[in-house]
């Protein structure tokens, strides 16, 4: 990428997206900027079903 371009930061930006959409991980490497692991998030909804299936075993 070129010296202060925004292209870098879009491109991860895109990738975590669909990390996040189907729920893989992309690992990612480049020569210039950063490289790294890009894992989805969670879905709020499963964090709420995982909370509340911790309340019930307790």
């Amino acid at each position: 990428w070129f010296n202060y371009s925004s292209e870098y930061k879009l491109q991860k930006l895109l990738m975590q997206f669909y990390a996040s959409k189907y729920g893989v991980s992309v690992y990612h490497a480049t020569n210039g900027k950063e490289s790294g692991v890009i894992k989805p998030k969670e879905k709020f909804v499963q964090k709420i079903k995982n909370y509340f299936n911790k309340q019930d075993k307790s």
